[in-house]
């Protein structure tokens, strides 16, 4: 079996507890291994597969920080995720990308303007990035899929759910028009609000 199953269960069982999930890593070197050596009552073969299958049936795929497919910028960061869950394409590692977030009580102009900001960015080749949240988040998915372009919405929790559900039909727009939902969360894992 590939890595990613085993890191799918994994996150799963610690409630996607990043210092847990790299300190498996780190101890047991591969992902089917910290999974092998969990406490008998902690791993069980069939909610394995299960809990993949969940992710194959809805369309998820995950990839993990290894993988050639990972957003290469991410590794930059202190934290990079270790897997990502993604519903719909993500742009190439070359493609040039520039995050449109902010409040969530935005005045009708600055929702204005974060859309037009987003429409002239998309028309110049650019990716945008954003966290399908109300205000300022919606208004810049909104303006790079009016321009015709991607968009990525990175999501606080599982991609088996879409938040705020206002937003389930912009999710559902960003992947018709190629872009993409991403998450470090399984699914079924809730939006918390921190």
């Amino acid at each position: 079996m590939e890595e990613a199953i085993f890191y799918n269960q994994l996150n799963i069982i610690a409630q996607s507890d990043y210092r847990k999930i790299k300190s498996f890593k780190e101890k047991f070197g591969s992902w089917q291994e910290a999974w092998e050596r969990l406490p008998a009552q902690e791993k069980n073969l069939s909610e394995l597969e299960t809990n993949w299958q969940k992710l194959s049936s809805i369309g998820v795929q995950l990839i993990l920080i290894e993988d050639p497919g990972y957003p290469a910028i991410l590794k930059e960061i202190p934290w990079p995720p270790l897997g990502l869950y993604i519903l719909g394409e993500l742009p190439k590692n070359d493609d040039l990308t520039i995050a449109i977030v902010g409040t969530r009580k935005a005045t009708q102009q600055g929702k204005e303007l974060a859309g037009r900001f987003a429409f002239q960015l998309t028309r110049a080749g650019l990716k945008i990035i954003s966290g399908l949240a109300l205000g300022i988040d919606a208004a810049g998915h909104l303006g790079a899929l009016e321009a015709g372009g991607q968009t990525i919405a990175v999501l606080a929790n599982g991609l088996d759910r879409f938040y705020p559900r206002l937003h389930e039909k912009l999710a559902k727009r960003i992947i018709a028009q190629k872009g993409a939902l991403i998450s470090e969360y399984p699914i079924g894992s809730p939006t918390l609000p921190y």
